[in-house]
């Protein structure tokens, strides 16, 4: 057999022609697209039998960024899953004709799959479901896999052969297993192509949304969405999603979150006069939130201007400590640049900064021991 040699993603795939733009989601098209989804299901089964610490929110997070990037070189990835995902799917996609939005789609399916076992409240639902239709477990394993599903089936009043379909493995397959209603499949339908969904396509739902629970659905996501691109670095993105969503019908606060986003991705950019401008338009819509004033004074810090940066944090503190949203890296800040000055001061606020950075996180694990909340993935939202 002759031994395949990787190609990058971006050499194989074709551009999109107008019949695959129009697809949504792959609900009810899986089989049809089983030569994509299966390598990179099996890759995740394989990775997660010889590694059981992931959860799936891991598998998650390495898939939306395997979506973002699956056209960068190899050596973009540094989770070796991600690698290992890219590499199946070159294998898999040599001598076909497939289209970049049907990996897109592909990649969505499987988030929509993950977030569709939650409701088990096992954090590695998913995982362990993938292992289970590979044939990956064991005999003691598999028992157990079931013996769960039983227990959530007459929990949840799910019918027997629900539970049979949810816990089948491959070979186990066959159309007669179970016939979801027409209520279900339209659900699916509509909840798998919100996971299809671009930032874009996520901007214009919300702008047209009428209702509140599902708007804050939506722009939870694009937060989350904005945070992962923080992390990659990737501040243009940022900096397109606030402008679209700054202005829509949704609760001051949140505005508020957005506003500072955007004013945080500029100064990453090194767009300093953008990001005043952010910054002073973040002031002028909430007076009382201290972020507004700590962006202008790390832009101050950044070019320079020191006693500029140490007048508005000055501003920053008095405002955060009024309504009660002290943050460390306000007295960490004006501690640094103390120290900068030649001020013995600095120690003073070096030392408010490790007292409120302990506060916080106190009151972070109040919080999610209160809510039941795992701590790491509060951390990670």
């Amino acid at each position: 057999m002759t031994k395949q040699n990787f190609v990058p993603l971006n050499k194989l795939l074709l551009e999109d022609n107008e019949e695959i733009k129009k697809i949504k989601t792959l609900q009810k098209r899986e089989e049809e697209y089983a030569y994509i989804l299966g390598p990179i299901e099996h890759t995740i089964a394989l990775h997660y039998s010889d590694n059981r610490k992931i959860k799936d929110r891991d598998v998650v997070k390495m898939l939306k960024n395997l979506r973002s990037n699956y056209s960068q070189n190899l050596d973009f990835f540094k989770e070796p899953l991600e690698k290992e995902i890219i590499i199946q799917l070159s294998f898999a996609l040599q001598e076909t004709e497939t289209m970049h939005r049907e990996i897109y789609l592909s990649i969505s399916y499987i988030i929509w799959s993950i977030d569709n076992r939650t409701w088990t409240g096992d954090n590695r639902a998913y995982l362990e479901w993938v292992l289970n239709f590979f044939g990956m477990m064991d005999k003691k394993e598999r028992k157990e896999f079931k013996r769960k599903y039983d227990e959530l089936g007459k929990e949840f009043g799910i019918e027997e052969e629900k539970i049979r379909a949810m816990t089948a493995g491959s070979e186990e397959l066959n159309e007669d297993i179970y016939e979801p209603s027409d209520e279900e499949e339209a659900w699916s339908k509509k909840d798998s192509e919100y996971f299809a969904m671009s930032d874009d396509e996520k901007c214009r739902h919300l702008l047209e949304c009428d209702d509140k629970l599902e708007s804050s659905k939506v722009l939870i996501d694009l937060i989350n969405q904005m945070e992962a691109y923080f992390k990659n670095s990737n501040f243009a993105k940022i900096v397109q999603i606030a402008d679209k969503i700054k202005d829509t019908k949704i609760e001051k606060k949140m505005r508020e979150v957005i506003y500072s986003m955007k004013a945080e991705a500029l100064i990453c950019m090194k767009e300093y006069e953008k990001a005043e401008n952010a910054a002073q338009e973040l002031i002028e819509f909430s007076r009382n939130y201290p972020m507004g004033y700590f962006n202008r004074a790390v832009i101050r810090f950044h070019n320079n201007d020191l006693k500029g940066a140490l007048e508005i944090l000055d501003k920053t503190i008095e405002v955060a400590e009024k309504v009660n949203m002290r943050h460390f890296q306000y007295y960490m800040l004006k501690a640094d640049i103390l120290k900068k000055l030649g001020n013995e001061d600095y120690k003073k606020f070096e030392k408010l900064a490790q007292d409120t950075e302990k506060e916080t996180d106190a009151k972070l694990k109040n919080f999610a021991d209160e809510a039941g909340i795992d701590m790491e993935d509060f951390e990670e939202k």
